[in-house]
């Protein structure tokens, strides 16, 4: 199966169910955040509720309010 198939096969855009627990994956880097908000269903598949992606815009980048995390 080819990356496209899995992703298309395994991975779904759902609504939230108020009723199961969430998961958050995020990620940040100098330039833009991301965060994907997941869930299980009771089947154990791993859906997807929600996607937000933000690049940083001036204020950030001219007045940085928090300090970066070095990679070790």
């Amino acid at each position: 199966m080819t990356l496209r198939g899995k992703f298309a096969n395994t991975i779904h855009l759902v609504h939230p169910n108020e009723h199961l627990p969430y998961i958050i994956n995020t990620d940040a880097s100098a330039k833009a955040l991301g965060a994907v908000l997941l869930q299980q269903d009771r089947e154990g598949n791993t859906n997807i509720p929600g996607v937000i992606k933000k690049f940083r815009d001036w204020v950030i980048e001219n007045y940085n309010l928090l300090p970066m995390s070095k990679n070790i």
